[in-house]
């Protein structure tokens, strides 16, 4: 499984592919129109953007998963076992109050 810190800067790679995909679309209005990199990027650029942005949208929330997980482990191996609360059901039942 990849560390969060992992998925975290996959997140800012896709993130960084997005906006020079936006920087380039923007750059490519003052261009010519019959350039091949125009026409490659009036067929191609909307799926471009949609895999970019399922990209980022999924590192992210996996990032977000791992780093949750790794935190619950770090705060399960640093709890000590003295302070924390038993279980409601490892209590015993105080049945003083009926009668």
């Amino acid at each position: 499984m990849f560390s969060s810190q992992r998925l975290f800067q996959l997140t800012a790679v896709a993130t960084t592919a997005f906006v020079m995909t936006i920087f380039a679309m923007v750059a490519m209005l003052a261009g010519d129109p019959d350039a091949p990199v125009n026409l490659w990027f009036n067929l191609h650029g909307a799926r471009l953007l949609i895999i970019e942005v399922v990209a980022i949208g999924v590192s992210a929330l996996g990032a977000m998963f791992a780093d949750r997980n790794e935190t619950l482990r770090e705060q399960i191996r640093s709890s000590d076992p003295e302070k924390t609360t038993p279980a409601a059901s490892d209590r015993p039942v105080d049945d003083s109050f009926r009668q």
